[in-house]
């Protein structure tokens, strides 16, 4: 990872995730089960995967799962900024990002989400809070980098995708995008 940016965001979640305190909740463990009623019986990269909570219930529903995270937290997981993906990455049907857009640097977001549409065939479902982090403060750092309004993410993702839904949801929002 030769990208500085990179490699201190990097730096920084190792610290976060040697925190307890920010693996209780699972925001896209939450989100799972109504991706893959979205999904179907299809493939999916997890893009974003952290501990890889999401990826289990992907799992456990039959899909074909690849889980990228720019800390690998367990075996099978690519390593790799979401701004830089791997060139030889397989594009899947799917793709599933909750709670990593509002963590990625604004200048980085229309990368970000350029590379996600570039590895999809169908489409992605997004969980993206739209309200500044709560944890960061543990390690004196700001986490959320972008906290921007429903509104702002939809313009963003139909920059990429011809179908969007987005669903604000008092927090966070919901965004459903389709090729």
């Amino acid at each position: 990872m030769t990208d500085l940016l990179a490699a201190s965001e990097r730096a920084k979640y190792e610290r976060m995730w040697a925190r307890p305190e920010y693996r209780v909740w699972s925001p896209g463990k939450d989100s799972a089960e109504e991706a893959i009623a979205t999904f179907g019986a299809s493939s999916v990269i997890d893009f974003g995967c952290g501990e890889g909570k999401a990826l289990d219930q992907f799992l456990a529903s039959g899909m074909e799962v690849i889980g990228i995270d720019l800390v690998s937290l367990r075996e099978g997981v690519i390593e790799a900024c979401l701004w830089d993906l791997p060139a030889d990455l397989k594009p899947a049907s799917w793709g599933f990002c909750a709670d990593v857009m509002e963590h990625i640097p604004t200048d980085k977001v229309e990368a970000v989400l350029s590379n996600i549409a570039g590895k999809v065939r169908l489409g992605c479902y997004f969980r993206i809070s739209t309200e500044p982090d709560g944890m960061g403060a543990l390690i004196g750092e700001r986490l959320h980098l972008t906290v921007r309004d429903a509104v702002w993410w939809g313009h963003r993702v139909r920059e990429h995708f011809a179908q969007v839904v987005v669903i604000p949801c008092g927090g966070y929002c919901i965004v459903v995008a389709r090729k």
